[in-house]
């Protein structure tokens, strides 16, 4: 095993270190189950080889999964709930290969439901975390829910989550202040500017009328 991943997959020492560190397991796995989940990465979900070895180097507990059963089943997931091209499924699993670690029904769908719920416009849930795929790692009932509420209750762009969701409580408590008194500043510029422009309209309106009277 050791050699496979020395010579094979052109790892490191240092390298095969961490990951032996990260999954200690590795090396109670056969090399043929080895085998079958880097092949089933690289040529049935068509990973391109720097990509495949990324995934394996931060999340090799992938090895130990079945690439049908659950490999797969978590990639189609994401693919139809997301409406995903072959690209972007890479991007994201590329970007947070612990994805394969989440179970689909006790993680993964309740929210990607809840965001669906929260933005409305599927497609820019989508570019969303096709550039922050990290958001679907945090706990939903302890993170990601309640920030996202919080969010909305004050009229928030959800789009804003990427930047609250990293936050400690007592900074996002801060942010949120603070978001709070910039949209009132902003809503009151811009109401205004409505009333002027407004005005502005009333007074052409007038013009004309006293124009067309003459």
């Amino acid at each position: 095993i050791a050699r496979y991943f020395l010579n094979e997959l052109e790892y490191s020492k240092t390298d095969l270190r961490r990951t032996v560190l990260k999954y200690p397991r590795l090396f109670t796995l056969s090399l043929r189950k080895i085998k079958s989940v880097v092949g089933f990465l690289r040529y049935e979900l068509g990973l391109e080889y720097e990509n495949m070895k990324r995934v394996l180097f931060c999340s090799p507990q992938i090895l130990g999964l079945h690439p049908q059963h659950n490999i797969k089943t978590k990639m189609d997931f994401l693919r139809d709930s997301l409406d995903l091209t072959t690209e972007e499924l890479e991007k994201l699993v590329t970007c947070m290969p612990t994805l394969f670690q989440l179970s689909i029904e006790k993680n993964m769908k309740p929210k990607l439901e809840f965001l669906k719920d929260c933005f409305q416009d599927e497609g820019k849930l989508k570019q969303l975390l096709i550039a922050f795929p990290v958001l679907l790692g945090y706990s939903f009932e302890k993170r990601l829910q309640p920030r996202m509420q919080r969010l909305l209750d004050i009229g928030e762009n959800p789009g804003k989550i990427v930047t609250a969701i990293v936050l400690t409580e007592k900074k996002f408590d801060e942010w949120i202040q603070d978001r709070k008194i910039a949209m009132e500043y902003e809503r009151r510029i811009m109401e205004e500017k409505r009333k002027e422009d407004e005005m502005k309209y009333i007074a052409k309106r007038k013009a004309r009328i006293v124009k067309w009277t003459r």
